[in-house]
C-alpha cells in the first residue's frame, strides 16, 4: 500500500487547508445527498461523484455484494467509463475477483499504488481496458461483512494515504446506505407480500388451479426468483399444478417423482434449501442449480411442495425460507378446505339418499312381502283344485325372484344411506379379508364358471388397517361379482395386493371382459348407473361409499393392452405401517 507516512488531520492548533476543508464539506454533504437518492444505483452513483471529486480521480467505479450471488456489482460503470473502455463482452456484474480490485475484495482491505504495472498484486490489463496510471481501492465493510467497493484510478497526482483515510470514511457511509436500503427494500416485499397473502386468502375464491396460479406469480416477484411451482405428490408421479419459469405460465404438467428436486424432501416437515451440484439427477432441471422447497402439508402428511429455484449458487434466508412457508401453509388449508366440502357433500348427498332409501324401503317391502304371500296362496289353492302345477311352477319363480331382487335393492340403498363410523373400526389383516371373501364368493353359483387368482407380498407382516372387515368383504365380493358379470365363462381373475408404497396398499381386481367405454368410466361409480339390464347400478355406487368412509379411494382402466379392465381400491395402512 506504499511506503508514505501515515498523515493525520489538521490539529485544533494548525489552521486547516483548503483540501481538509473540501473533505469536511463533502462528508457533510454525503450522508443527506445518499438519503435523497432513490436506489441503491443512484447511492453508487453519487458516492463515486464525491470520491472522484475528492481524490481529483479521472476514472473509478463503485460496486456492491448481491447477498443473493455474492457477485460484484457495479451499476456505475455504466456511466463514462463504459464507452471508454474497449473490452470485448463487457459486464457490469462480476463473478469472479481478478486484478488489483479482486485483491481488495478477497482480503477485505484497501489498496493503493501509485505504478500499478509493477504491482505483484497486478494480473495485467486485458486488451481494449483504458490505461490504468495510478490505482486506489478500499472495501465497504460493516464489521466483517463485505458490503461492496469503492475504487478510482487515473489521479492527476499520487494518491497518499489521506486518500485512503477519506476513501474508508466514505465507504463506511456507503456500506450504511446499502444496508439502510436492503432494510427498506425488504420490509417493503414482506409488506407486499402479507398483502398478496391477504388479497388471496380474502378474495371471492377462484378455482384451486387459479390460487395456485396468483401463489408462483406472487413468489416469482417477491423472491426475484427463476422458476416457482406448486406440485402435488400421488405415490411416484409428480403434478405441477401451475409452474412460472422466465415469466412462462403453464399448467397441469406431469413427472416422475424420482427425477424432481421434491424427491429430495419427502420426509421434511419444514421448508429446506440445497446446491444442486448432482446436475445429472434431474435432467428436467440441469440448468438450476439453488432450489428452496415448502411442503403442503395436510394431517401431518406432505402432499406436495411449493418449488422455487434459481440459476446461480443462491443461498436463500430466513426471511425467503418462511415467506414460502407462508404461501404453502395458506395452500395447505385450501386443499383441506376443498376436500372438506367435498365429504360435506357427500354426506348430504348419502344422507338425503339415505332418508329416501329408508322411506322406500318401508313403502316397498310391505307391498312385496304381501304380494309374494299372495302368489304362494294362489300357488298352492292352483294344486288344490287339481291343476297342474308343473304349469304355474316358471311363474312363481319368476315373482319370487323379482321380488328377492327389489329386496336386495332396498337393502343397497340402506347400505348406501347409511354412515359409516371409523370409531367402529379395528385393525384388521388384509390378507385375512381377502382370503375370507374368496371363500364367500366360493359360495355363490357364479363362482362355478371363473377362477379367481390370489396374489399377494412377499412380506405380509405390514398388511394391517384400521378397518371394517365384513365393509370390505363386501366391497371385495361386489368388485368380484361384478368382473365375473362383464368376463367370458372359463376366464380369470386376478385378485392382487400390492407391495405398500407411502402409507398406502393398493388392491387390484382385473378381468378379462370387454372393458368399459371411455366415455362410462367417469360414471360406473355413480349410483343407478348400470350397463347390465339385471344390475341395480347401485353394487359399485357402495363399493364407493365404504372404500371413502376408510379413508381410501377407487378407480378403474381399461387395461393396456386389452382386454378387460382394472379396478384398483387404495386404502390407508394402520398408522406406524409402511
Amino acid at each position: 500500500m506504499g511506503n508514505c507516512k501515515k498523515q493525520s488531520y489538521a490539529t485544533i492548533n494548525e489552521v486547516p487547508n483548503l483540501q481538509d476543508i473540501k473533505i469536511f464539506s463533502a462528508l457533510v454533504d454525503l450522508p443527506r445527498d445518499i438519503l435523497i437518492a432513490e436506489g441503491i444505483e443512484e447511492i453508487s452513483l453519487t458516492i463515486l461523484n464525491h470520491a472522484k471529486n475528492l481524490t481529483n480521480s479521472r476514472f473509478g467505479f463503485v460496486g456492491y455484494i448481491d447477498p443473493l450471488t455474492n457477485y460484484l456489482v457495479s451499476p456505475t460503470l455504466t456511466t463514462e467509463i463504459w464507452d471508454n473502455c474497449k473490452i470485448k463482452d463487457k459486464n457490469y456484474i462480476f463473478k469472479e475477483f481478478k486484478g488489483l480490485w479482486g485483491w481488495v475484495l478477497l482480503n477485505k482491505q484497501p489498496l493503493l499504488t501509485n505504478n500499478p504495472s509493477s504491482d505483484p498484486r497486478s494480473t495485467g490489463i486485458p486488451e481494449g481496458h483504458i490505461i490504468i496510471e495510478n490505482f486506489l481501492s478500499v472495501p465497504a465493510m460493516i464489521k466483517d461483512e463485505l458490503v461492496g467497493q469503492i475504487s478510482l484510478a487515473n489521479s492527476s497526482r499520487d494518491y497518499n494515504e489521506q486518500d485512503i483515510v477519506t476513501l474508508q470514511q466514505i465507504a463506511s457511509l456507503y456500506a450504511i446506505a446499502i444496508n439502510r436500503k436492503r432494510a427498506e427494500e425488504k420490509l417493503v416485499q414482506s409488506l407486499e407480500a402479507l398483502q398478496a397473502v391477504y388479497n388471496i386468502a380474502t378474495t371471492l375464491r377462484g378455482s384451486y388451479e387459479m390460487l395456485c396460479e396468483q401463489v408462483v406469480f406472487n413468489l416469482a416477484k417477491f423472491l426475484k426468483i427463476a422458476c416457482v411451482s406448486v406440485q402435488h405428490i400421488k405415490e411416484d408421479k409428480i403434478t405441477i399444478v401451475s409452474k412460472i419459469c422466465d415469466g412462462i405460465l403453464s399448467h397441469n404438467e406431469i413427472e416422475s417423482l424420482s427425477e424432481s428436486p421434491c424427491s429430495e424432501a419427502i420426509e421434511a416437515r419444514k421448508p429446506l434449501q440445497f446446491i444442486m451440484k448432482d446436475q445429472g439427477k434431474f435432467p428436467l432441471y440441469k440448468k438450476f442449480k439453488s432450489c428452496m422447497l415448502a411442503p403442503i402439508l395436510i394431517e401431518g402428511e406432505t402432499k406436495g411442495f411449493i418449488c422455487a429455484m434459481d440459476y446461480s449458487d443462491r443461498k436463500f434466508n430466513e426471511d425467503e425460507l418462511r415467506l414460502l412457508e407462508i404461501f404453502s401453509k395458506h395452500i395447505s388449508y385450501e386443499l383441506e378446505r376443498i376436500e372438506m366440502e367435498k365429504k360435506l357433500r357427500h354426506l348430504d348427498k348419502m344422507k338425503l339418499l339415505g332418508q329416501l332409501a329408508a322411506g322406500v324401503a318401508h313403502e316397498v317391502r310391505n307391498p312385496l312381502n304381501a304380494i309374494l304371500a299372495i302368489a304362494e296362496a294362489l300357488f298352492q289353492d292352483i294344486k288344490d283344485i287339481g291343476e297342474n302345477p308343473d304349469y304355474y311352477k316358471p311363474f312363481l319363480n319368476h315373482i319370487r325372484s323379482q321380488v328377492d331382487r327389489l329386496s336386495n335393492l332396498m337393502s343397497d340403498l340402506l347400505d348406501l344411506g347409511k354412515p359409516i363410523k371409523q370409531e367402529t373400526f379395528q385393525k384388521e389383516y388384509l390378507p385375512e379379508i381377502c382370503l375370507a371373501t374368496i371363500d364367500l364368493w366360493k359360495q355363490m353359483p357364479i363362482s362355478r364358471d371363473y377362477k379367481i387368482i390370489f396374489i399377494q407380498p412377499e412380506e405380509k407382516e405390514k398388511l394391517y388397517l384400521m378397518a371394517d372387515s365384513s365393509r370390505l368383504q363386501q366391497v371385495f365380493l361386489n368388485v368380484l361379482e361384478n368382473a365375473c358379470h362383464h368376463s367370458p365363462r372359463g376366464s380369470d381373475i386376478q385378485f392382487v395386493i400390492l407391495n405398500p408404497k407411502g402409507g398406502f396398499i393398493k388392491i387390484h381386481i382385473i378381468d378379462q371382459g370387454t372393458g368399459v367405454p371411455s366415455e362410462n368410466l367417469s360414471k360406473v361409480f355413480e349410483p343407478f348407473f348400470t350397463s347390465r339390464k339385471k344390475g341395480t347400478g347401485l353394487g359399485l355406487s357402495l363399493v364407493k361409499h365404504i372404500v371413502q368412509s376408510h379413508g381410501g379411494e377407487v378407480t378403474i382402466w381399461n387395461n393396456t393392452p386389452p382386454p378387460g379392465c382394472t379396478i384398483e381400491i387404495t386404502l390407508p395402512l394402520f398408522k406406524g405401517e409402511e
